[in-house]
C-alpha cells in the first residue's frame, strides 16, 4: 500500500489491486503536491529480486 497516494500493489507479482483511492480532485496526493498530477502514472511496480540472509539484505540488480 503506497502511503501517499494509497494506491495497492501485489508484491509478488507487481500488479495493481487499487489505484489512487485517496487523490485530491486534481490529481495530487495530499501533502506530496508538489509531485503534480500522479493519477495519470497507473503503471505495475517493477519488481527487483532481494533476500534476508544472516541480517542482511541481497538486492540484486541486472
Amino acid at each position: 500500500m503506497c502511503r501517499w497516494h494509497h494506491s495497492g500493489f501485489d508484491l509478488d507479482t507487481g500488479e495493481i489491486v487499487k489505484w489512487c483511492e485517496a487523490l485530491n480532485e486534481d490529481g495530487t496526493s495530499a501533502g506530496m503536491e508538489i509531485l503534480g498530477d500522479i493519477s495519470k502514472n497507473r503503471a505495475p511496480l517493477h519488481l527487483i529480486p532481494c533476500r534476508e540472509e544472516d541480517g542482511y539484505i541481497w538486492v540484486g540488480f541486472d
